[in-house]
């Protein structure tokens, strides 16, 4: 943080090696089935608006269920005004990756540091999602498919233990060699 940031309020992870920041002084829900990462930026067009729409939209039925916990993922350590947000609703996650690492390196860097974030955080977890914040959710529905999905990979036959990639995944081209 900047020398005029305000006292920040997160806490590194200790297990392994630290890639995000998480509310300090807000007990994190253990979610019975999924945590999602929602994927926003802080400086191209106004996200704080679409995270404040989230917020009064699908956001709230996470809480209800008590079986996914979703979090706004953000590269970097914030700005002040980013920082005072997370502070207010903590539901901001600062995943370390360059906040201004150009769009082949920084999604994957946020990627990668969003799951090693999610494992160590959660490690009792089932499953863990990434979405972007221009996204609408119907978290129920979402839940009782990947319900469904989980039970029928854990009830086969394999003896490996369950791996599922649900949704669609897009690469834009990520280069992958300076990861």
């Amino acid at each position: 943080f900047a020398a005029t940031a305000p006292a920040p309020s997160f806490t590194r992870i200790s297990t392994m090696t630290p890639v995000c920041s998480l509310p300090l002084d807000s007990s994190l829900p253990s979610p019975s089935l999924a945590v999602l990462g929602v994927f926003s930026v802080e400086s191209h067009g106004d996200h704080e608006s679409k995270r404040n729409i989230i917020r009064e939209t699908w956001l709230p039925s996470v809480a209800s269920s008590g079986q996914i916990s979703a979090f706004f993922v953000l590269r970097g350590q914030g700005a002040n005004s980013t920082v005072r947000e997370a502070q207010q609703h903590r539901d901001i996650i600062f995943v370390d990756a360059p906040a201004k690492a150009d769009r082949k390196t920084g999604p994957l860097y946020s990627l990668l540091n969003w799951m090693r974030c999610a494992v160590q955080t959660w490690p009792e977890v089932s499953l863990v999602g990434k979405a972007d914040d221009d996204v609408w959710i119907n978290l129920p529905g979402t839940a009782e498919h990947l319900r469904g999905s989980l039970a029928r990979l854990q009830d086969s036959s394999h003896p490996a233990p369950p791996r599922m990639l649900w949704g669609i995944m897009e690469t834009f081209g990520w280069n992958t060699s300076s990861v």
